[in-house]
């Protein structure tokens, strides 16, 4: 396990003001044989809120081999982790078909995300919030993306984006899979 590290967005082009906002990301802890981590995000400039808001976050990081794509909790439901992982690192390109014909092939899913993170991260201890990130971490640059789901399988946003997108990318030259500080393109 290692102490906090910290993870910061920084502004995105081509979007609206209620569209994008400051977020912090402190990763609390790892547990590499849980395959587990905790964090907060914090986000500034909120549409309708006048403070900052914060909110705890509980990981997975997925083994091909173990866990496979879908989610399978939190009101999920395949056809949209097809969806969302279609759009994300190592899938970008592939159709949502290919990908749920495949999704249950381990040795495929090991190859086709060798030199990538894959990740949920679920916000804990709120009441009826299902919503959660899938979240591809490429280990060779550090950079992460992430989409920001509901339990319906939609974007968790109601400003007009129709994907919530979460991309960060290293701020400071680190070894390949280290964790460090980050900053959104």
């Amino acid at each position: 396990m290692w102490g906090r590290e910290e993870i910061a967005e920084t502004p995105r082009e081509g979007l609206s003001s209620d569209e994008h906002w400051a977020v912090r990301v402190v990763i609390h802890t790892y547990e590499p044989s849980l395959r587990s981590l905790t964090g907060t995000m914090a986000a500034l400039g909120v549409p309708d809120s006048l403070t900052q808001v914060t909110t705890f976050f509980k990981g997975e990081i997925l083994d091909p081999d173990l866990d496979g794509l879908f989610t399978r909790k939190w009101g999920a439901r395949r056809r949209d982790d097809v969806d969302f992982w279609s759009r994300l690192g190592p899938f970008k390109g592939i159709s949502r078909d290919e990908l749920k014909a495949r999704a249950g092939d381990p040795v495929w899913l090991r190859e086709r995300s060798e030199g990538w993170v894959l990740m949920r991260w679920k916000e804990a201890d709120f009441v009826n919030v299902t919503r959660f990130y899938l979240v591809a971490m490429q280990r060779s640059s550090g950079a992460l993306e992430g989409l920001y789901c509901d339990h319906h399988g939609h974007a968790a946003t109601s400003h007009g984006s129709p994907y919530q997108r979460l991309i960060l990318s290293a701020a400071t030259p680190r070894a390949p899979f280290s964790i460090g500080s980050f900053g959104v393109r």
